[in-house]
């Protein structure tokens, strides 16, 4: 099994950073950018919890959105 307590970290950082920009863009009243910015941090926060499965359990060598729809 490899260590890719990297990659969560990376992962759960980009789902912090999205979500507090669709914070932004709703109060500046951008709602398409701030629905895509969520969209984002909901694909992202599911990465954590599978990207161990996904690099070690899988043939799948990234994250992609294939690789989450996969699971």
């Amino acid at each position: 099994m490899t260590d890719n307590s990297d990659e969560i970290t990376a992962n759960l950082q980009r789902a912090e950073t999205s979500i507090r920009a669709a914070k932004d863009m709703i109060e500046k009243g951008y709602y398409d950018i701030a629905a895509s910015r969520a969209y984002y941090a909901a694909f992202y926060a599911p990465a954590l919890y599978c990207s161990n499965k996904i690099l070690t359990q899988t043939n799948i060598a990234e994250l992609s959105h294939q690789s989450i729809a996969y699971l």
